[in-house]
């Protein structure tokens, strides 16, 4: 019975304290770092109540891409067989410049319609506040615009972690699950030895 206890304390320390060292790690560390650099402003953008702010933010954005040292050939993928163009660094930079240029078509598109003193009809502040959510929705759109940034930091700064998380710890999670029935079964047979030595 006590061998069982061992078996199941050692594999609820495999499946738990890896998990909660590297997860403890990533959030002070490599998560706050991008985040600090690059996808707080991505959230600054979003949330911005002007178009002008959004440009100031996206480019914050670019700069902290650039700050973390992802160059435009860099790739969000570790497997050469999943280095495609569409998880590319430049193809990051494209994009966020693509949201940029159309936040200036509605700068343009509102200093065009508004008249000089800054009264319009309330029809075109309805259409000026679509305009906006379709930018945010551009910033969104089939996930955060920054997520190449995330895997590519991540894959050319600490490889060892996505190797980690992608592979090794599945592994690891399987042996300390294994560990964890083997006790289990044990600490079962235990408890039944027990039982047939007390019964009369």
């Amino acid at each position: 019975m006590k061998k069982g206890l061992v078996w199941i304390l050692v594999g609820l320390v495999i499946l738990i304290l890896p998990a909660a060292l590297l997860s403890g790690y990533q959030t002070i560390g490599p998560n706050y770092q991008w985040n600090y650099e690059v996808h707080s402003h991505i959230l600054n953008a979003y949330y911005a109540n002007s178009p002008e702010l959004m440009i100031s933010e996206l480019n914050s954005c670019e700069e902290g891409m650039r700050n973390l040292g992802l160059t435009a050939e860099l790739y969000g993928a570790w497997l050469p067989w999943e280095q495609t163009p569409d998880i590319r660094m430049d193809y990051q930079y494209n994009h966020i410049d693509a949201i940029i240029n159309r936040t200036k078509a509605v700068i343009e598109w509102r200093n065009q319609t508004y008249t000089k003193n800054g009264t319009a009809p309330e029809t075109l502040g309805d259409v000026y506040n679509e305009k906006m959510d379709n930018l945010r929705g551009f910033l969104v759109e089939d996930g955060w615009s920054d997520w190449i940034s995330y895997r590519a930091f991540f894959v050319h700064g600490y490889l060892w972690l996505v190797i980690w998380n992608d592979i090794v710890s599945w592994g690891v999670y399987l042996v300390g699950f294994i560990i964890l029935v083997v006790g289990l079964v044990s600490l079962k047979k235990g408890f039944s030895g027990f039982r047939k030595k007390g019964s009369p």
